[in-house]
């Protein structure tokens, strides 16, 4: 975590579920916390509008990330990190950057899952009946 020196700000005790999920998954990997003020979805796509080269991928990989916020958040978390910790920066144009999605998986824009009432009864709000549950 990346609090100020003489910060009055507390440090969590407990190790979240999900950080106890990734290190029994993968063990001896080691997990460097990177603070909350690094995740940002703008300015991840800056990142990529930046270092992405410039190849016929381009398009459709800002296209395909422009709407996805913990993708965009993760990759400004991950450029902040190499500036700050690791001492390294990229040059403009200099990355191969693609987003790929996870086999088995399909895209569905939002007014497609509310027709097909995905989570939400349309016809009854309050109701709890949805293909989600």
């Amino acid at each position: 975590m990346d609090a100020p020196a003489g910060s009055t700000a507390k440090r969590p005790t407990a190790t979240s579920l999900l950080v106890q999920f990734i290190c029994e998954e993968f063990p001896g990997v080691p997990l460097e916390p990177v603070g909350r003020r690094y995740w940002n979805d703008a300015s991840g796509l800056e990142f990529i509008l930046q270092l992405c080269v410039e190849d016929d991928e381009r398009a459709g990989t800002v296209i395909a990330v422009s709407n996805k916020y913990y993708a965009l958040s993760a990759t400004c978390a991950l450029f902040k990190h190499a500036e700050a910790k690791l001492n390294t920066r990229f040059a403009a144009g200099s990355l191969r950057i693609r987003y790929v999605p996870v086999e088995g998986t399909m895209m569905i824009d939002p007014d497609t899952a509310r027709n097909l009432e995905l989570v939400e009864n349309m016809t009854h709000k309050k109701s709890t009946h949805s293909l989600f549950g």
